[in-house]
């Protein structure tokens, strides 16, 4: 079993990570796998997911410049934040919603047509 300074008594050799780790009360939620968790709430996007997906939609529209595959990108980042969670995920403002934070982001106008 581990103790709390984050050493194991065994063969494993497994330690805490110092920074990540944290042991109390979660009232204030914490994120987990690119969700944030927070009790009695829905679970919803972390920021630091947020801002991988922003990162990540930047460069693939500076690489090709196709709002089609941009929009095809943000659509299956939205799909995987459902990924099989039925019921216990977020859907305010839905892929519409973060479709526009993207395109806010990257600081384009709606894609033409």
């Amino acid at each position: 079993m581990l103790n709390p300074q984050g050493s194991r008594d065994g063969a494993l050799g497994l330690h805490l990570h110092r920074v990540k780790r944290f042991i109390g009360r979660t009232a204030q939620g914490f994120d987990f796998l690119g969700y944030r968790i927070r009790a009695g709430a829905r679970l919803r996007p972390s920021a630091e997911g947020l801002r991988r997906l922003r990162e990540r939609a930047r460069r693939l529209y500076e690489r090709e410049g196709d709002w089609q595959r941009l929009r095809q990108y943000v659509l299956r980042w939205w799909r995987w934040h459902l990924g099989g969670l039925d019921g216990m995920v977020r859907w305010k403002g839905g892929v519409k919603r973060t479709w526009h934070h993207v395109l806010t982001h990257l600081g384009l106008k709606h894609p033409p047509g």
